[in-house]
């Protein structure tokens, strides 16, 4: 047990783990109650890290009920209690953060014990209320119980649950010529005659077998037969309580499962029309080739949907971005005069998806016509939509940046300079905002004038977020500290930037065992530039050679990291990466020089 906890903590975390041996231990105690209460002698208990815990004791013959009351003792106790903790909670429950852990863990494990697969105990009250008295069907239900322990163990990606499975399929034989003695023999004899049988049937039927595998089959056909056959009562009585455990503590668990609590869960209030047409849309978008058959079908359930349902609003959105320009541009336009948002597209979406488009068919362009083509896309949204703003600022920002990659520099920070103003009394969220904050920077990073770009981003409303390294903005100051040859600071923004601690959700499972939060890397490419910086390559070497490390250094490999759509004036941060990923990534994942 001390081992078990060890490794579980290790593995998970300490309140977990703890939980799951409270849990286990109260189990196996209820078992080994009543092996004494019923008779049994020679109990042992003992625990089997990442796999259970389980009670062996030894017995002469029995009856069917004692057998299945000494399997019940041991789910049901943990069972009733779990649920009894999770329906009825003390006062003051909310304020212990393992309260809920321990009752669904005991609940959890204890209805998973009541599987109708072997070994656990639902299984074996199975075998004992229905294939006792015919030992073949046993074979079959072993079978069956190894196929759905390997599935279970596949769909919780459990390797120890899928080591016990292997292990039991390699038992199948042993099954099968237990069952096949089962079947044979005369149960009837008693005594040392009947072993006596047993043995010389055993060396006749199976005289390749060695002596101790001889003596296990013996064993365990012995063990069987210590168990008599139940009466029809025992047999009704024992599926009634599974099924009673079951029917009563699913609903529950469903109720109480961490992520999907019934207060968190909003009632689904489609028709029938509108989840197959939702099933269809996710089909249809799930393809990138060949969308026709996917598409027809989507066309036939739009065509079950009431006339106002918003989801039409979504197909001719998929209509017109199926066009070419400029019958697209114009199906858009219509749609946006319109002003009707869709079930799944809202117009600005709609708009600044048309923006997107026409900014990445620019981007191979030269600066002079890339800055003609972006400057034609805002005179159009400006007509088309004059009241939609926000969608429209990425663009403005690659405008400004192609104007002043053209030579046009004064007219560029004009626009820059527009487009704070804007967003200051525009832009509620300041998500606008800071993406015209980053701009600036980066434009004047890209114009060798780090100071000044130093200047932009400690701006009153976002020193906070700098300081406490948020988002994308921190990251720009560490870059602008690095530039400026402020290394030892531009490091240490660079590693509480880029380093990301998940943030505990009210039913997080970390927050509520008391765990720390998960961290990664987010960037580590940029973390990485910022170590060689401070002359730390070898460090940057070990970050790049993580997971994510691999990751970030295939994608500059094969040109990915500017992608889907660049960010303006970032040209000088791309080819530092860049260089990075070429000198300090892993062989095989390094970028071209």
């Amino acid at each position: 047990m001390t081992v078990s906890l060890a490794l579980w903590g290790l593995a998970f975390d300490w309140t977990f783990a703890a939980a799951l041996v409270a849990v286990l231990l109260v189990h196996e105690l209820g078992h080994a109650l009543a092996m004494r209460v019923l008779g049994w002698k020679d109990m042992s208990m003992f625990f089997v890290p990442f796999v259970g815990a389980v009670v062996t004791g030894r017995t002469g013959e029995v009856p069917a009920w004692k057998q299945t009351l000494v399997l019940l003792a041991g789910p049901l106790p943990g069972l009733l209690a779990g649920s009894a903790a999770l329906l009825y909670p003390p006062d003051g429950a909310a304020a212990l953060p393992w309260w809920d852990e321990v009752a669904f863990l005991a609940v959890t494990v204890n209805l998973f014990n009541l599987l109708p697969i072997t070994p656990l105990d639902g299984g074996r009250l199975v075998e004992i209320a229905l294939f006792s008295r015919w030992p073949r069907l046993r074979l079959v239900f072993a079978a069956i119980s190894v196929a759905g322990l390997g599935g279970l163990a596949w769909w919780l990606e459990s390797m120890p649950l899928g080591a016990v499975a292997l292990l039991l399929a390699l038992a199948l034989p042993h099954e099968w010529r237990a069952a096949k003695l089962e079947a044979d023999a005369d149960g009837s004899a008693d005594g040392g005659r009947s072993l006596a049988q047993l043995c010389d049937q055993v060396q006749q039927r199976f005289s390749g077998l060695g002596l101790p595998r001889q003596l296990a089959l013996v064993q365990s056909v012995q063990l069987r037969r210590r168990v008599r056959p139940p009466r029809r009562w025992e047999s009704v009585a024992t599926l009634l309580i599974l099924a009673a455990a079951y029917t009563a503590t699913l609903p529950l668990l469903k109720q109480a499962w961490p992520h999907h609590r019934a207060e968190d869960l909003e009632a689904d209030a489609r028709t029938p029309a509108q989840v197959a047409f939702d099933i269809a849309w996710d089909e249809y978008d799930m393809l990138s080739d060949d969308n026709a058959p996917a598409d027809a079908k989507l066309r036939a359930r739009q065509a079950a949907l009431a006339a106002d349902d918003l989801r039409h609003v979504d197909m001719q959105v998929l209509q017109a971005q199926a066009l070419r320009h400029p019958e697209r541009r114009l199906a858009i336009e219509a749609l946006l005069e319109a002003g009707r948002d869709g079930e799944r597209w809202e117009l600005g979406d709609v708009l600044q998806a048309e923006l997107d488009t026409l900014a990445h068919a620019a981007g191979q362009a030269n600066a002079k016509e890339r800055a003609v083509v972006l400057g034609d896309a805002i005179a159009w949204a400006e007509r088309a939509a004059p009241t939609r703003f926000a969608p429209t600022v990425r663009t403005r920002l690659l405008w400004a940046e192609a104007l002043d990659q053209a030579g046009d520099t004064p007219r560029a920070q004009a626009l820059l300079a527009e487009l704070t103003q804007r967003t200051l009394t525009a832009d509620d969220c300041q998500c606008e905002l800071r993406e015209v904050v980053r701009a600036r920077a980066w434009f004047a990073l890209s114009h060798r004038q780090a100071d000044q770009a130093i200047a932009v981003l400690e701006e009153p409303r976002f020193r906070d977020n700098l300081q406490q390294g948020e988002g994308r903005l921190a990251i720009d100051y560490a870059w602008a500290l690095l530039l400026a040859g402020q290394t030892d600071r531009g490091l240490a923004v660079m590693r509480l930037a880029a380093v990301v601690k998940a943030r505990p959700g009210r039913h997080d499972d970390a927050a509520r065992r008391g765990a720390a939060p998960p961290e990664h890397v987010r960037n580590p490419l940029d973390l990485a530039f910022a170590l060689s910086r401070a002359g730390r390559d070898d460090e940057a070497r070990a970050l790049l050679g993580q997971h994510h490390g691999r990751w970030h250094c295939t994608a500059a490999a094969r040109g990915w990291l500017g992608y889907p759509i660049r960010e303006p004036w970032q040209g000088e941060r791309w080819r530092h990466l860049q260089e990075t990923a070429s000198r300090l990534c892993p062989t095989g994942h390094a970028a071209p020089s």
